[in-house]
């Protein structure tokens, strides 16, 4: 069972842009393995809502249900794909060292993509349906290390971080040449 706090003043940072991020309490419904998923054995999870800002009253407003549930399939689908898209990469990385093995050392960074969920919930109170995307939580700084538009570097990376924005341009690259022919 999940129960997320959706009080103002229990909210995890300020609300961005187009989402909220509330704090979770996960209590496993059953003994049975196969009803806890992996994912949420480890980390710390929180519940992600979607909102928009009235342009009258300047406030947050919630989605029709439809609308909600329809944007947070796209991104817990994106979430999905970029697992798979960097577990490719990864899997070209080890078939082109297996194939052209050399006495030299290769380091490349260890990367993942959070694990989500989505969880569609009926609030007991007033029976209205709520929809939310349950991430884990990036725990630390958060760094964007390339542009959503173009496989490039940011500005204004550290060397360690320039670093990984281009191991991930590089991922772009091979995700690209392996999926357009």
């Amino acid at each position: 069972m999940l129960s997320v706090d959706t009080r103002t003043n229990a909210m995890i940072t300020a609300p961005g842009s187009f989402k909220t991020c509330h704090p979770i309490n996960m209590v496993p419904i059953s003994t049975q393995p196969h009803y806890n998923a992996a994912f949420f054995r480890e980390g710390i999870f929180v519940a992600k809502q979607l909102f928009f800002r009235d342009a009258l009253s300047a406030g947050q407003k919630q989605y029709a249900m439809q609308d909600d549930l329809a944007y947070m399939l796209d991104k817990s689908n994106c979430l999905y794909w970029g697992s798979s898209l960097m577990g490719l990469t990864y899997d070209f990385i080890a078939d082109y060292l297996a194939q052209y093995s050399s006495s030299q050392s290769i380091s490349y960074p260890c990367l993942r993509m959070v694990n989500c969920a989505l969880a569609v919930s009926q609030d007991q109170k007033d029976g209205r349906a709520a929809v939310y995307l349950i991430d884990e939580m990036i725990t630390g700084k958060f760094v964007k290390y390339i542009n959503n538009n173009a496989a490039v570097p940011r500005n204004k990376l550290t060397v360690a971080e320039h670093n990984i924005a281009l191991f991930l341009c590089f991922a772009q690259h091979i995700v690209d040449d392996e999926n357009c022919c």
